[in-house]
């Protein structure tokens, strides 16, 4: 009997001290946080709350919940390409690339209408120095919508980084897709940098 009641003690213990950690390590909810959520309470449908929140948890550096914030809109707004970009843009930005990579053509797969997400694995291919796949997923994204700039500006300094000096046709369609970016956004100066 005593053994039981110790053994009770030692668990309750146990149970306490954890939930005490919770509590220490999971920090509470600021103003901020419980305007944005009580904002998806309001209107669970609407994107833009997701958004702010995931915005808002993921610059605090709370990425495990910006991940379940993003993945709960999904299942409310599943259509959702500004949260889909999200989440892939995360994994980048934590350095997962390979599970970066497998969600954007997953998602691919799902909506392959959608040159963004061709746009976004072409960026991460590139940062893996997969030239050609992101090459290819470029000119998918401008295929999909033939106004994209950053398709066009993205082309550009692909095959501007692959081109030899031995090259001159890859650089003259690498300086062609940078002309044809100009006509669309005239103004971005990483574009003028360039192509001069």
């Amino acid at each position: 009997m005593k053994k039981l009641c110790l053994m009770r003690i030692i668990v309750f213990g146990i149970l306490w001290f954890v939930a005490g950690c919770q509590g220490i390590f999971s920090p509470a909810p600021d103003e901020q946080e419980i305007r944005l959520r009580n904002a998806i309470r309001i209107h669970p449908v609407h994107e833009l709350g997701y958004v702010r929140l995931a915005q808002y948890l993921k610059t605090q550096g709370r990425y495990s919940k910006t991940f379940s914030v993003l993945r709960t809109g999904q299942q409310h707004i599943p259509d959702s390409i500004a949260l889909i970009r999200m989440e892939g843009g995360l994994f980048q930005g934590l350095g997962q690339y390979r599970e970066s990579q497998e969600y954007y053509t997953e998602q691919i797969t799902k909506h392959p209408d959608e040159p963004l997400l061709f746009l976004d694995r072409a960026q991460l291919y590139l940062r893996l120095e997969k030239q050609q796949l992101a090459l290819n997923d470029a000119r998918k994204a401008l295929s999909l919508k033939p106004d994209l700039f950053e398709a066009l500006y993205l082309i550009g300094v692909i095959l501007d980084r692959k081109t030899a000096s031995n090259v001159p046709d890859q650089s003259e369609q690498a300086l062609d897709a940078l002309i044809a970016a100009s006509k669309i956004n005239g103004r971005n100066p990483d574009l003028w940098l360039r192509i001069s």
